[in-house]
């Protein structure tokens, strides 16, 4: 008997981050950096841990350091979940 995958094609977010848009119409590949940005200032910390899960933590700590801008929630966020510095 073959064992079906738990590997979601995309990470399940809740609606906290994301009251104003589809979920299912999100492109996860074209704006992963607004989805990544808008979860860290807005999102559960079980809708960051989907994108940890998704994206990897590399890929996540360079999209948040590179931010234009990022809510000082979004940074605290970062630092506290990423393990990050003030100067990063």
């Amino acid at each position: 008997m073959s064992q079906k995958s738990t590997i979601q094609a995309f990470p399940r977010l809740s609606r906290r981050a994301f009251w104003d848009t589809d979920l299912h119409s999100l492109d996860f590949g074209r704006y992963a950096k607004f989805i990544i940005t808008r979860v860290f200032e807005r999102g559960s910390l079980q809708d960051k841990q989907a994108l940890m899960d998704y994206y990897g933590r590399d890929f996540i700590c360079r999209t948040l350091t590179s931010a234009p801008s990022l809510l000082p929630i979004g940074q605290e966020s970062a630092k506290q979940l990423l393990h990050l510095k003030d100067q990063d």
